[in-house]
């Protein structure tokens, strides 16, 4: 009896061990499900346009929009769109100009004979906190939008400060 204890033994440790370790993860494939659920409960958009827009890709008229936080063109079907080319332009909803530039893509705000005016906007993931004393909320996690603007002039991409791009009037160009 003594034997057989001592040779079993191994074999209900590891059970225990696997048991615990699914129970820490989960199912096996519920990483997707868990990821959905972490992101239906943030606050805030990854995207830079609020409703799919029409664009020409490849002779097609397909409904597209701006996934800022993976600064890819989504489509409402297939895979997204990736700026592998400095040569890239779509035109969405016959207003809104997006170029690409290394490998990022850009929106187009102004284009003279010497520069091209350009806003980048991204999206940053911030995470949930806890209240740090009982008095306070939670706080959920975001999404939060920011925009840079930058200029184009010989190849050359070099970023506005805020000032200077309402100097120019960029902000007004946007909100029409």
């Amino acid at each position: 009896m003594k034997y057989l204890l001592i040779f079993l033994l191994p074999f209900t440790m590891f059970s225990q061990n696997f048991n615990s370790e699914m129970s820490k993860y989960g199912k096996l494939g519920d990483n997707k499900l868990n990821r959905r659920n972490v992101l239906k409960n943030v606050v805030g958009s990854r995207y830079y346009h609020k409703d799919y827009v029409y664009t020409v890709i490849d002779g097609k008229k397909t409904l597209i929009k701006f996934d800022a936080y993976s600064d890819m063109m989504e489509p409402k079907f297939g895979p997204g769109y990736l700026p592998y080319s400095n040569k890239l332009k779509l035109l969405l909803d016959q207003n809104e100009t997006w170029i690409a530039f290394n490998n990022k893509w850009f929106r187009l705000i102004f284009e003279d004979k010497e520069s091209t005016y350009l806003l980048k906007p991204t999206v940053e993931y911030v995470k949930a906190k806890k209240a740090e004393e009982g008095y306070g909320g939670n706080e959920p996690a975001k999404f939060v939008m920011k925009e840079r603007y930058y200029v184009l002039e010989n190849g050359i991409l070099t970023k506005l400060k805020k000032k200077e791009a309402k100097k120019l009037g960029l902000l007004k160009i946007l909100s029409k």
